[in-house]
């Protein structure tokens, strides 16, 4: 393959991340936004969130045994068509049937599409280039994914003051328009494995259930960043009720809340791409989030909280890319989508028991403290596994 040609594909693979995280945090913008109620708290964007998850949970693993049975361009073709019906479909439902009930059900359908097509991601990164350059190939990967979302978070808060709700949903579905169009041309290479389909059913039948993960190590790296993975989900639920009731701001300020959740996580795939042996580890990243989540107990005022999510996104992309490159290195390719799953239900299960929690308080404990609450959760965690570490290591030395 050329370097003219790898530099084509390279390009239209970065600008379909690019424009499928747009649409992404786009509908995410818009839909916490259309369903937060001042009235209800953060439990109705938690319920609406933990639906997704559920939906997530059950069929992640089957996700990923497809993304290692067909060809994973093809999967991000139907992936992004299919998106593009949905928006348009939940336009048309908006405009007829009840909001939250047309939102809760979008909702489920998107997060098995979003969660294959980004299952899908992960696993065409190492046919890009070779192994040493997973570090590069990912950093920008995620770069590209976070302009997107930048953008998005900007133009969805822009969006919601100035056009109609019932039109809002047009800006996701043109960016998924543009993902499609730019994984269209057929000379990605072809990652399908099976050879009939009575071999990828009774594949499919046997281990549609998630199995332990080939390494211990790996069992450990996807616990503690589950919790890393569910202060996102946390920022993703309680964001807009923060903003509207505690910070007492608008569509427009909640868009610049999510844009500075992107800026940080640019930040924190530039600092992996230039010295991922000099960032924390996970341990180490999960005690920085704890402590900046901590925070929201004493203070809570806009432009900190700003600043908060900055932070929190460099550690939070930090702790994905350090996920992903020791997946790519550890994994065989052909196996690279459920092992990618199964990391990702571990999150989702996390995840689960966060929004069941939110929704089960309730407008019992304002969204400020409950980020605090879970910060100084993962301080402890953090402080255990360290302790316990240690503890480990030395008792390895003694012997």
């Amino acid at each position: 393959m050329s370097n003219l040609r790898k530099s084509d594909i390279w390009m239209r693979y970065m600008a379909a991340v690019s424009a499928s995280a747009a649409g992404r945090n786009a509908y995410f913008v818009i839909v916490a936004w259309l369903a937060v109620d001042p009235a209800d708290g953060p439990s109705v964007i938690a319920i609406l969130l933990a639906a997704g998850s559920i939906a997530e949970l059950l069929t992640t693993n089957l996700g990923g045994i497809i993304v290692d049975r067909y060809e994973r361009r093809m999967i991000c073709l139907v992936c992004d068509f299919l998106r593009i019906i949905l928006m348009i479909l939940t336009l048309l439902g908006l405009s007829l049937f009840d909001v939250r009930a047309v939102l809760c059900i979008s909702w489920v359908l998107y997060a098995i599409l979003d969660r294959t097509y980004l299952t899908t991601l992960h696993a065409i990164i190492p046919t890009l280039g070779p192994p040493d350059s997973l570090v590069r190939n990912n950093s920008i990967s995620y770069i590209s994914m976070q302009a997107g979302n930048l953008i998005a978070a900007v133009a969805a808060g822009a969006f919601l003051v100035l056009v109609s709700h019932s039109a809002v949903l047009l800006l996701p579905a043109c960016c998924f328009a543009v993902s499609l169009m730019a994984m269209s041309k057929k000379d990605f290479e072809s990652t399908y494995s099976g050879t009939a389909a009575t071999k990828v059913a009774r594949v499919m039948s046997r281990n549609a259930l998630p199995t332990t993960l080939p390494s211990s190590a790996l069992r450990l790296l996807a616990v503690v960043y589950a919790l890393i993975y569910a202060m996102g989900m946390l920022v993703s639920v309680l964001a807009s009720t923060l903003v509207l009731k505690q910070l007492a701001g608008t569509a427009l300020d909640f868009g610049f809340l999510e844009a500075a959740w992107a800026v940080g996580s640019i930040l924190g795939c530039v600092v992996f791409w230039a010295g991922p042996a000099r960032t924390p580890e996970q341990v180490g990243l999960l005690l920085i989030s704890g402590w900046l989540l901590s925070i929201f107990l004493m203070f809570g005022y806009l432009h900190l909280a700003i600043l908060q999510f900055t932070v929190l996104g460099v550690t939070y992309n930090i702790s994905r890319l350090k996920v992903d490159v020791h997946i790519q290195r550890l994994i065989p390719l052909q196996e690279l989508g459920r092992c990618r799953a199964q990391v990702h239900t571990i999150c989702v299960g996390v995840g689960l028991l966060t929004y069941g929690s939110i929704a089960a308080i309730g407008n019992n404990a304002e969204p400020k403290t409950i980020f605090g609450l879970f910060g100084l959760l993962m301080v402890a965690t953090a402080l255990l596994v360290s302790v316990k570490g240690s503890a480990a290591a030395r008792a390895s030395r003694e012997t």
